[in-house]
């Protein structure tokens, strides 16, 4: 009844303006369009019920769109954002933007991530080489660099002298210990058992970078750069100061492996990003893994330089060879990730799993790390972005 007086009463206002014929066939025309529209409308509610599993691939194809994990496309795979991040930690991991950095390794939980790094000044010793080696450590209070000074004697590379500190200040025999000391926590807090108390950590990434800071007029020699492809020490065994090393590796030695890589000294820098061969040293140790295993995590369980057990064996060098005295900066870093319940529970954030993006950036890496090796033209990043292009991999 309503919509006959509404119709009655729209066509005599419309007969008045256009007159009656031209009216109805206004009303007419309206009409086919409402019910046109009121047609689409029910077919779109009844899309919209659709089939559970059309449900599914509308929330997957949603968490695809949010970068949570990484993807298979016509032109090859996205990466996730976490991944992105994760493998920007490798290609630039002095960045700020890579600060707090997560491994995306299955079976990630909310985890502290923090930062940290050391710099500093060497000196090429009195028979022309100078070096700086890493033991990347997840202790703040333990040695994680063994660098040079001026009084340096010899042309191998030597641990910290055994019977000296995780600081040491180096001489004629064993370089200077320097230590990490922004890490959050002590040896002796990694390393306790107690229930509440037990603290596990895992080293995202650590890299390690040199630059030639000495006089202009004496510039010369190499950079030698030498991580161990299987995480052995680089350094010969334990000796005390008054000792003179045997059995490191001289320049020599460096050069004819495989693994390492060499160029001129000049205003470019050396860099090592450390890539560790297997998976087992990219993990959280076991609650029984021995005292190395949770503070130097890259030492392969070997001990070496201070009080044997607390400090693990460096797995990489940077070896400069020129005048003596003459001066180069360093800089470490490393991203690391804490859980277990004697991490303060506010610290942890969010913690994302993506196990293809993980495998293929890890692959893409160890190739990576040893094609820059064999090609003293070709840096690490360089081989890493062209290992990405040939590989159809693209970061978000």
């Amino acid at each position: 009844m309503t919509k006959q007086i509404a119709r009655e009463v729209g066509l005599a206002l419309g007969s008045m303006a256009v007159g009656e014929p031209t009216a109805k066939l206004a009303y007419k025309a309206a009409a086919k369009l409402a019910g046109a529209r009121r047609q689409v409308k029910k077919s779109n509610n009844k899309k919209k019920m659709n089939k559970p599993s059309q449900v599914y691939n509308t929330r997957l194809n949603s968490a695809a769109q949010n970068k949570f994990y990484s993807t298979a496309t016509p032109n090859g795979m996205v990466l996730s954002r976490s991944t992105s991040k994760y493998l920007k930690a490798f290609l630039d991991p002095f960045s700020f933007d890579v600060k707090n950095v997560g491994s995306p390794r299955p079976g990630a939980i909310p985890s502290f991530k923090c930062t940290g790094f050391v710099r500093g000044i060497g000196f090429i010793g009195n028979a022309g080489v100078g070096y700086v080696w890493f033991a990347p450590t997840l202790a703040n209070n333990t040695t994680a660099l063994g660098v040079t000074t001026a009084g340096y004697t010899h042309s191998i590379t030597s641990p910290i002298a055994s019977d000296g500190i995780s600081t040491d200040p180096g001489g004629a025999n064993s370089p200077q210990g320097v230590t990490m000391t922004n890490l959050p926590y002590t040896w002796t807090e990694l390393t306790d058992a107690t229930t509440k108390k037990v603290i596990e950590g895992r080293i995202v990434s650590s890299s390690l970078r040199v630059y030639y800071t000495g006089t202009q007029l004496n510039m010369s020699g190499q950079f030698y750069g030498y991580t161990d492809p299987d995480m052995m020490s680089v350094v010969g065994p334990n000796h005390v100061a008054a000792v003179a090393p045997t059995l490191g590796y001289s320049p020599a030695e460096l050069g004819a492996k495989d693994a390492c890589e060499i160029s001129a000294v000049g205003k470019n820098d050396m860099r090592l990003v450390i890539v560790p061969p297997t998976e087992n040293f990219l993990d959280y140790p076991n609650l029984n893994s021995s005292t190395l295993r949770k503070t130097y995590p890259f030492s392969s369980n070997t001990a070496s330089g201070i009080s044997t057990g607390a400090a693990g064996a460096p797995c990489c060098v940077i070896m400069v060879t020129g005048v003596p005295g003459q001066s180069f900066y360093y800089e470490a870093i490393t991203h690391a990730e804490f859980v277990g319940p004697g991490v303060m529970q506010s610290l942890l954030s969010e913690s994302y799993t993506d196990a293809i993006g993980y495998d293929a950036c890890n692959t893409v890496l160890l190739r990576s790390s040893r094609r820059a090796a064999n090609d003293p033209r070709c840096d690490f990043t360089r081989c890493v972005r062209e290992e990405l292009v040939k590989d159809r991999i693209r970061m978000t």
